[in-house]
């Protein structure tokens, strides 16, 4: 294992408590220091692995469900390198289709209030929701009225 990967690691290693909520091994702190390193590791090396690939994948994805200073954390942090594979993947999971259309609506709206409180640009996260499209069932009835609503936010934001 390298360097980056046990950085990454670190920043996902914990475990989950009895009311569902992970408890991470690090604080948010040192977690956050992690983060840094791995930024300055994609500045230098923006080639990763297809390990380093998942795990950053994986971080940056459960990154966006924790406390609102670590989803600012992640979002800052790593949203310049949208252009990363791995990066992208991470993001437009937030997206993923296990969920309700009703929760998908509601869960978007979240997302996009949240991102507006950093002050970051929405469009960006919309084109992920729209790339996400692709993703779902094949035939879903909801799926149009779904990119009407995200092609609509497109406009307004």
């Amino acid at each position: 294992m390298n360097f980056i990967e046990q950085v990454l690691k670190e920043i996902l290693e914990g475990e989950q408590n009895r009311y569902g909520e992970v408890e991470y091994k690090f604080s948010d702190t040192e977690r956050t220091f992690r983060i840094q390193q791995v930024v300055f590791y994609l500045k230098t090396n923006p080639k990763l692995s297809l390990e380093e690939e998942k795990l950053l994948s994986s971080c940056i994805f459960w990154g966006l469900y924790d406390t609102p200073n670590m989803v600012e954390q992640f979002t800052v942090s790593f949203l310049p390198f949208l252009f990363l594979p791995a990066v992208r993947n991470g993001f437009s999971r937030r997206f993923d289709t296990d969920l309700s259309f009703d929760a998908r609506i509601s869960h978007t709206y979240a997302t996009l209030k949240d991102i507006q409180a950093f002050g970051l640009d929405s469009q960006t996260w919309i084109s992920l929701a729209l790339e996400n499209l692709a993703k779902w069932p094949e035939g879903e009835k909801e799926e149009e009225d779904y990119k009407k609503l995200l092609q609509t936010l497109l406009l307004t934001n």
